[in-house]
């Protein structure tokens, strides 16, 4: 029943899941900071 490649697809599975979750995660927060900068900037550019 048990099988000795399964736990090393398991750590591929988890490394590659936690992988994609961190890029997305800097992605949201680096557009969020470059919007919010332009935001200040577009704000500054107006008064």
């Amino acid at each position: 029943m048990k099988n000795p490649v399964s736990p090393l697809l398991v750590r591929i599975l988890v490394t590659t899941l936690s992988y994609m979750s961190l890029m997305r995660v800097m992605y949201f927060v680096k557009t969020l900071y470059f919007s919010e900068a332009h935001h200040m900037t577009f704000r500054g550019i107006l008064s």
